[in-house]
Parts: C-alpha cells; sequence; structure tokens
C-alpha cells in the first residue's frame, strides 16, 4: 500500500490503530532515555501524595508511542520525506501504566480535573501556518480533539 501525499488528507478522516498498553517498564525505560526523573512519573509512593494518586505517563512518551502506531498504518509508506513539526499539540487527560485502551484514537475514561496554579508550567511558541491547503487535516491523522 502507498501512504497518504498531502493532498490525499481528508478532513474528519478517522484511522484505528492497534492497541497498545503503556506499561511502568516503558515509563522507567522514557525515564532513563530522557533524562526526566520527575517524581510524578517515577515515584509511586510520593504520587500517592498528589491529585493523581498514581504515577503519570510522560507526555512525550504518549506522542512516541502514538507516531509508532501510525507509522504501523501505513499512512506514510513511500510519501514521508522528514517530520517537520506540527502547528499543535495538545494533551486532554492523564495516563497510567497498565490502563489499556483499545480505542486509542478517541480516547480512554473521563478526563480528570486537576487543579494547578494557571500556567504555572505552560510554554507557548507561535509559529507561522504552513502554505500547504489550508484545512488538510489535524496533524498525523488524529481526530481533532474538544
Amino acid at each position: 500500500m502507498r501512504g497518504l501525499y498531502w493532498e490525499d488528507w481528508e478532513i474528519g478522516a478517522e484511522f484505528e490503530s492497534p492497541a497498545r498498553t503503556v506499561t511502568e517498564t516503558d515509563m522507567m525505560i522514557y525515564a532513563g532515555l530522557s533524562g526526566d526523573y520527575n517524581p510524578l512519573h517515577v515515584n509511586e509512593e510520593y504520587c500517592k501524595t498528589t491529585p493523581f494518586g498514581t504515577r503519570i505517563v510522560h507526555g512525550p512518551l504518549v506522542y512516541a508511542i502514538a507516531a509508532g502506531l501510525i507509522f504501523q498504518l501505513h499512512l506514510y509508506d513511500d510519501t514521508l520525506i522528514a517530520f517537520l513539526g506540527f502547528d499543535s499539540l495538545k494533551f486532554h487527560q492523564t495516563g497510567e501504566a497498565g490502563r489499556h485502551d483499545p480505542r486509542p484514537h478517541q480516547g480512554a475514561g473521563e478526563a480528570r480535573n486537576i487543579e494547578s496554579r494557571p500556567r504555572r508550567h505552560e510554554a507557548r511558541t507561535e509559529s507561522p501556518q504552513p502554505a500547504q491547503r489550508s484545512g488538510a487535516g489535524s496533524g498525523a491523522g488524529f481526530p481533532a480533539q474538544a
């Protein structure tokens, strides 16, 4: 199967990937690889005292696994030259080790409202809009999340 070129993407298209359960081992390997030893990711006892109640998965690890699942759909076979970035990436809920989502493109369970200082750890950058045809999908085949 040939992958999709930019012009081939249809607005609103959805694709179902294989399921993938993030394990505690995945989280610890990612902590070692990235150097991100934040206690929210590696210290279960500490996390019992937080609003999460357990360790949460690193956001970039979630993206890396999602990218791998998308690759397995062969949507980019012979069409992708280089990944140049994305305009927006938002996580709408936390992830915990062992939580299995049979429909990874739709999210699992209900999002939690975790209180925090507004914008305390938020970093934003603005980038110019791509010159390609507007509205050609939401990045790498993900449906837009509300």
